[in-house]
C-alpha cells in the first residue's frame, strides 16, 4: 500500500487554498500528508489556513519560488509517492484512486492523468489530453517535443525523485518541465485517460510574460539536447524540428508580437545557425520584413488560426 505525500506550494493564494485542500481530503482514498509551503505571502495565507491546521504540515520560507518550495516540502515528507497540486487548482475525486493502481508496475516513476481548464469560472469543453496527446512507457524523446503531462496530476515515486536530483531551482517558468525530462531518462511514465484535475487559468497567467517563458523553455531545450546527444543519435529528424528548432521560431513569435524587432531577427539568427535554411524560415524572414502595421496583422491572424491565447498558450 502506497502512502502519499501532497505538496502545495503557496503563494498569494488566500483565495483559493480552501478549495484546493477540500479538494485533497474528499478523495476516495486519503492521503498519508498534506504539506503546504507558504513561500513568503503577505495576503493572510496562514488565517486562510486555519480550518486545516489539523490537518496539514505547514512550512514557511522566504519567497523563493515554487522550485525551492517543492524542494522544502519534499524533503519534510515521509510518503512514497509524492503528488503535487498547486495553491490554486483542485483535484477531482478519484483521482488517487485511479492513478495508484498505475504503480503495481514497479518500472513507472511517474503517473499523470487528464486536466480540465477552468477559465472565469467555466469549464473548457476540450481537456489537456484533446490538445497534447499523452504517451507512456519510454517517454524521454516524446516528451522532448512536447510537453504532454500536467504536473496538477503528477504522482512520482519518491526514490526516483531524489535519484534525479528533485527541481533545479535556478530555472523559472519551465521547471517542471526539465524535472519531468530528467524524471524520463530514468524510469517508465503512464497515465490515466479521464480528467483528474482541475486548472484554474486566471487572467493574471494570461497577461504572464509570454517572452521570458519562450526565452527559459528554449534555453532547457538547448541545455537537453546538449547533455544527451547520444540519446539523439539516429532519431528522426521530426523530433528535432518539433522539440529544439521550432523553440527558436516560437520565441521569435513572441518578440514579433511585442514588436521587438531585433530581438526577433537575432532569434531567428540562432536558428539558422543549428538549423540552417527552411521553408518556415523564409516565412518569419518576410514577416519580420513587412511593415510594422502588416506584420501585426499577419501575426493575429496566424494567432486566431494557430493558437488559444485565451488558454495561454504561445
Amino acid at each position: 500500500m502506497h502512502s502519499v505525500s501532497v505538496i502545495i506550494p503557496a503563494y498569494q493564494s488566500s483565495r483559493t487554498i480552501r478549495e484546493t485542500l477540500e479538494s485533497v481530503f474528499a478523495q476516495s482514498i486519503p492521503v498519508a500528508e498534506v504539506i503546504v509551503i507558504d513561500d513568503g505571502s503577505t495576503d493572510g495565507l496562514e488565517e486562510a489556513l486555519q480550518p486545516f491546521i489539523s490537518k496539514i504540515i505547514l512550512l514557511k520560507q522566504k519567497n523563493l519560488g515554487a522550485a525551492a518550495a517543492r524542494n522544502y516540502g519534499i524533503k519534510h515528507s515521509s510518503g512514497d509517492i509524492i503528488a503535487f497540486l498547486d495553491s490554486d487548482d483542485t483535484w477531482l475525486p478519484e483521482k488517487l484512486a485511479l492513478q495508484l493502481l498505475l504503480f503495481n508496475n514497479q518500472r513507472v516513476g511517474v503517473v499523470f492523468g487528464n486536466v480540465i481548464w477552468r477559465y472565469q469560472g467555466i469549464l473548457q469543453k476540450k481537456t489537456y489530453f484533446d490538445l497534447f496527446k499523452p504517451e507512456r512507457g519510454h517517454v524521454f524523446l516524446s516528451l522532448f517535443v512536447l510537453d504532454y503531462v500536467p504536473m496538477l496530476s503528477v504522482l512520482a515515486r519518491r526514490h526516483m525523485l531524489e535519484q534525479v536530483g528533485l527541481f533545479d531551482e535556478s530555472i523559472r517558468n519551465v521547471e517542471d518541465y526539465d524535472l519531468l525530462l530528467r524524471m524520463a531518462q530514468v524510469c517508465e511514465f503512464d497515465y490515466v485517460q479521464d480528467p483528474v484535475a482541475v486548472y484554474r487559468i486566471s487572467s493574471q497567467q494570461i497577461s504572464k510574460k509570454f517572452i521570458q517563458a519562450a526565452a527559459a523553455l528554449l534555453r532547457l531545450k538547448e541545455n537537453t539536447y546538449r547533455l544527451n546527444l547520444a540519446a539523439f543519435q539516429g532519431v528522426d529528424q521530426k523530433i528535432l524540428e518539433r522539440g529544439l528548432y521550432n523553440k527558436y521560431l516560437k520565441l521569435a513569435l513572441c518578440y514579433m508580437r511585442e514588436e521587438k524587432t531585433k530581438a526577433a531577427g537575432q532569434t531567428l539568427d540562432g536558428y539558422f545557425q543549428v538549423r540552417g535554411i527552411s521553408a518556415i524560415y523564409l516565412a518569419f524572414r518576410c514577416v519580420l520584413s513587412l511593415p510594422e502595421p502588416l506584420m501585426r496583422l499577419i501575426i493575429r491572424l496566424w494567432d486566431k488560426v494557430y493558437q488559444k491565447p485565451e488558454l495561454g498558450f504561445y
